[in-house]
């Protein structure tokens, strides 16, 4: 066990010091060394205004797909078929009521 983790780490080793022997640093621009975020310059434009219906969108899709993920399981398990239905049901009545509540109505 310790002759393999000794033979991993210097191989690890052995690849990062060559790939740093051929890595050509006078090709990288200063871009290349800045974070990017979401499509601007974090530097220059930190305070952007935020749109609201787009965070509420997202978080419904997010919520929603979580529920999907917990449901797929029980697809394939027919034992469970009422906790299956129950899901799919509590599934559809929450997004009725986004949609009859005009959450997911997308204003320009």
């Amino acid at each position: 066990m310790l002759m393999i983790l000794l033979l991993s780490s210097l191989i690890i080793l052995i690849l990062y010091y060559l790939s740093v022997l051929f890595m050509d640093n006078k090709n990288i621009l200063e871009d290349g060394k800045k974070e990017f975020e979401c499509g601007f310059r974090a530097e220059n434009m930190s305070r952007l205004p935020f749109s609201m219906q787009f965070f509420s969108i997202a978080l419904v899709f997010l919520i929603f797909d979580v529920e999907l993920i917990i449901i797929l399981p029980y697809v394939f398990n027919f034992t469970h078929v009422w906790m299956f239905s129950m899901m799919m049901i509590l599934l559809y009545l929450g997004t009725l009521l986004e949609w009859m509540e005009g959450s997911l109505d997308w204003y320009y």
